[in-house]
């Protein structure tokens, strides 16, 4: 923890290995409640670590809410005031769990939540929808029925209006 040089009021909330930069390499992913790190890993034998990138979540952008984020597979993509922050997880899981932290700490709301209520939103319309098609596939049976009982009645209006 001593080597991320965190301010007094900074906590690790979050570390993940991912793939980040130009040649994607592996690379620690440090979430705190201030500031994204990447750490990556220095010498073979002699190991040290450097921290090579720190992103404030002040610079990350908000748009109704909702942290400017795309996730893709086991890629994220955070839209920043200095450009994109683009990093792979691992695995699909990890990546989740990472966009969800991110989002938490910015936004305070849940990214898995958000995305709970639209799938819900989605499940209500399509029910709506079928109610409706319900509605009108019993409305088109419903005069199926009226007109085959009703026949010659039906029948007998036509011709007349067509005789006058």
């Amino acid at each position: 923890m001593f080597r991320y040089k965190l301010e007094v009021d900074e906590s690790v909330l979050l570390e993940k290995k991912v793939f980040y930069g130009n040649k994607d390499r592996e690379h620690k992913l440090v979430i705190t409640n201030k500031n994204i790190l990447f750490e990556r890993e220095m010498g073979i034998f002699n190991k040290s670590y450097k921290v090579v990138d720190r992103v404030p979540f002040e610079s990350i952008k908000v748009y109704k809410d909702q942290v400017q984020m795309k996730v893709r597979k086991n890629k994220i993509i955070v839209q920043t005031t200095n450009g994109d922050l683009e990093f792979r997880c691992i695995n699909v899981v990890d990546t989740g769990v990472v966009a969800d932290k991110i989002s938490y700490v910015k936004t305070g709301s849940n990214f898995i939540r958000r995305t709970t209520k639209k799938v819900k939103n989605i499940g209500s319309i399509i029910a709506d929808v079928g109610l409706l098609t319900g509605a009108v596939i019993g409305g088109a049976y419903g005069a199926k029925k009226i007109y085959d009982n009703n026949k010659d009645k039906i029948a007998e209006i036509a011709t007349s209006l067509f005789r006058k």
